[in-house]
């Protein structure tokens, strides 16, 4: 696997199908809003399918709803 950082904040995992990295699997997207993990877009890339999970917190930043579409 390949992880991606920006800023602190992780914002890309890359699964290949070896060590070698020849082949890109699946990747999962993480998206921040103000510093909270406000969205996750899992990637099959061989199927091309997608899996996206939103994230919804209260003015409070405490986590109050996970929605997986």
């Amino acid at each position: 696997s390949e992880l991606t950082y920006t800023s602190g904040d992780l914002t890309l995992i890359e699964v290949y199908d070896s060590i070698s990295k020849t082949t890109l699997l699946t990747t999962k997207d993480f998206t921040y809003t103000s510093g909270l993990l406000t969205q996750i877009v899992e990637t099959d890339v061989v199927t091309t399918t997608t899996k996206t999970t939103n994230l919804t917190y209260d003015v409070n930043d405490v986590l109050i709803n996970i929605e997986k579409l």
